[in-house]
């Protein structure tokens, strides 16, 4: 089987406006072998000393009370190699809204850059930009809050980990609020990594 670049199939007149399709018997293949991750992390879903936030096992999400900052969830997201270095991150939190009353979501997060020192502390208190994404109206609404956009160091590098210690901090909104994921959308500008450590 011949091969054509990619570089090669863009320029040709006749592939301007179309799309780019592969299958198994005709892979698309890479002259040079690239790196990614595939992680594990210990603390994904790591909760305080104290076992809190609960898990509500009805609705499969965790149970975080009003007036309970101690009560925190612990992440470790080490990126993947594809990921474009410099460009922000976009934070955000999947939970079950009830009721017109807001929970005050709040995040604390340092970054550690392979090769280089590790913050002494945290960035803390960083409350959401955009509550709610959906409107509330009734019952119960899959919602998402997110959080401005968070810039990696000056020195960012491949297989970056952003910490994070998730928490409310309220003595008001909802007596409980139901976190069921949180997750972070990165760039990406490349399949991976052109050597194991440095992109």
């Amino acid at each position: 089987m011949g091969t054509i670049t990619l570089a090669d199939a863009l320029n040709t007149p006749a592939n301007i406006n179309k799309t780019i399709r592969t299958s198994a018997d005709q892979p698309i293949e890479y002259t040079d072998v690239v790196w990614d991750d595939e992680t594990f992390p210990f603390t994904q879903t790591r909760r305080g000393v104290n076992q809190k936030p609960e898990m509500d096992t009805n609705e499969v999400a965790l149970r975080f009370e009003r007036n309970a900052a101690a009560d925190k969830l612990y992440i470790n997201c080490q990126f993947k190699h594809k990921r474009k270095l410099g460009a922000t991150v976009h934070p955000h939190i999947h939970w079950i809204q009830k009721e017109e009353a807001l929970p005050t979501w709040k995040i604390d997060y340092r970054w550690l850059i392979n090769g280089a020192a590790v913050p002494a502390t945290f960035t803390p208190g960083i409350e959401p930009d955009t509550y709610e994404a959906f409107t509330y109206e009734s019952g119960n609404l899959a919602q998402i809050s997110k959080w401005e956009a968070i810039a990696p160091p000056d020195d960012d590098n491949v297989s970056a980990t952003l910490q994070i210690k998730l928490y409310r901090d309220d003595n008001a909104g909802p007596e409980i609020a139901l976190g069921v994921e949180f997750d972070i959308h990165f760039q990406i500008d490349t399949p991976g990594s052109k050597q194991e450590y440095v992109k």
